[in-house]
């Protein structure tokens, strides 16, 4: 007869249960009331969130309640969960044995630094010829050692028939104190 596969809360134990707990409590919105729902808690622990995840995770809680290392109570609808201070100090004494999922406020962190990071090579693709080339219409008249001291205008000239405008013509762009040529 074939062995079921283990499921992902399976393998909780109590002390994964209460770090879950305390790290959703920190990653709340802080003018949220205190106390998390249990689909919150789900996401902490990295377990799918439906039926048969709860059915096996409430007499889990009931059982960290009975014990009073957590609290659990109605607020305005939806069931809170809370750590008890007995439960913090459980939790303190065995904080380093333990090991949670990647939270999922960082995992959104994460996904979105590489959606983003794709957008932007995908727009450097795009813009590189553009930016990488110089433009036909920049001619410096001058060398970079006679530039110190100089005035900016002086320093590109546009060839005549050059669409572009003396702002982007020159690299070092338009000076309200240097006057332009018209």
């Amino acid at each position: 007869m074939p062995v079921p596969e283990p499921t992902p809360d399976a393998s909780l134990t109590d002390a994964m249960i209460l770090a879950a707990i305390e790290r959703a409590e920190r990653h709340r919105n802080p003018k949220s009331p205190p106390g998390i729902s249990l689909p919150t808690l789900k996401e902490h622990l990295g377990v799918p969130h439906h039926g048969g995840t709860t059915r096996r995770l409430r007499p889990r809680l009931k059982t960290l309640e009975d014990a009073d290392l957590i609290e659990q109570y109605r607020r305005n609808g939806p069931d809170a969960i809370t750590l008890t201070d007995t439960g913090q100090k459980r939790l303190d004494a065995v904080r380093g044995e333990i090991t949670l999922p990647e939270a999922p406020q960082h995992q959104a962190w994460r996904e979105a630094q590489l959606a983003a990071g794709q957008r932007i090579a995908g727009s450097a693709v795009i813009y590189a010829a553009h930016w990488t080339r110089p433009s036909p219409c920049l001619k410096p008249t001058t060398s970079p050692t006679q530039i110190l001291g100089s005035r900016s205008a002086s320093v590109c000239a546009i060839p005549p028939g050059c669409s572009h405008q003396q702002s982007t013509a020159c690299a070092s762009g338009p000076s309200p104190t240097t006057p332009t040529s018209t």
